[in-house]
């Protein structure tokens, strides 16, 4: 998901990103939907409005099409072929009888004859676009710099909202068998598509139903790769903790009390356990790497 992000930067600027690129990011969302149950109502309902608008969109003048749009697919395959060496290439001529005497017979059949002022014209468009395009960057920038949190100027609030007090945030944590922290863990060391809301819920439904054919699946599911993994943890603990920061903002480790969901790794079950009183947080960074965010 992070390269494909990275990758839609090529969109305005190489012809076989417009085409391919968007379609692969709408799949991708579509594969969110099922494995992290998030659906971006903008991302896949924009991407087939970005599709159907090129399809349609022609900007024709005095006969010639200036849109050189990416799904002319026989420009395509001819700027393919010139891009794998495999064809001598063609000019854009002026005439049809420079068109004539210039372009290799396999060029495609719709090379345009320019007017003489078209160089002035494409110049013009492609400095007002350049223009529009800085001043957009620009925007951005600015909006960023300010910190501002509405979307579209920053998807921040896509996934956060304001919460009331007391706060509640997660802590995942391995422990040994005499229940002593040995380090964090994250559920994407059971499996990389294991979400919070996934994982917590089946540890929740363990908890309070241990028969639930869904409990008995999830332990089937888990057993083998918790035993498996790395310093051999002998419990898997997610810390649900609380916090009422307005009243105790200088509240030792930031926490108030816990419930926990204490996965027992050799006797497979769950047991939850409410008004747990906070441990210290550990700090080092488990398991992953991030390049942070912007």
């Amino acid at each position: 998901g992070l390269y494909g992000e990275i990758a839609m930067g090529l969109v305005p600027f190489v012809a076989y990103a417009k085409l391919a690129f968007p379609a692969l990011m709408w799949g991708m969302h579509v594969g969110i939907i099922f494995l992290q149950h998030i659906v971006f109502v903008d991302l896949l309902t924009t991407i087939p409005s970005w599709y159907a608008w090129h399809a349609v969109d022609k900007y024709v003048d005095d006969g010639v099409d200036y849109s050189n749009s990416p799904w002319d697919w026989t420009r395509v395959r001819a700027d393919a072929r010139l891009a794998l060496g495999l064809d001598d290439g063609y000019a854009l001529a002026k005439t049809a009888d420079d068109a004539a005497a210039t372009a290799p017979a396999n060029a495609p059949d719709d090379v345009p004859h320019l007017p003489p002022d078209a160089d002035d014209d494409v110049t013009a468009v492609a400095r007002s676009g350049a223009a529009k395009t800085i001043a957009l960057v620009a925007c951005f920038v600015a909006v960023w710099a300010q910190g501002a949190e509405w979307y579209p100027w920053n998807a921040f609030r896509m996934f956060a909202d304001w919460t009331h007090n007391p706060v509640t945030y997660d802590r995942y944590v391995a422990l040994d068998a005499d229940k002593h922290h040995l380090r964090n863990f994250h559920m994407h060391e059971i499996n990389p598509v294991l979400n919070r809301k996934r994982f917590v819920d089946a540890l929740r439904l363990c908890s309070q139903t241990p028969a639930h054919p869904n409990c008995a699946a999830f332990l089937q599911f888990i057993d083998p790769i918790a035993k498996a993994l790395p310093n051999h943890p002998k419990y898997l603990v997610v810390e649900d903790r609380h916090w009422d920061f307005v009243r105790g903002i200088d509240q030792p480790d930031f926490c108030d009390d816990m419930t926990t969901y204490e996965y027992d790794v050799e006797a497979s079950i769950v047991t939850k356990h409410d008004h747990v009183p906070c441990d210290p947080i550990d700090w080092h960074l488990c398991c992953t790497r991030t390049i942070g965010t912007i």
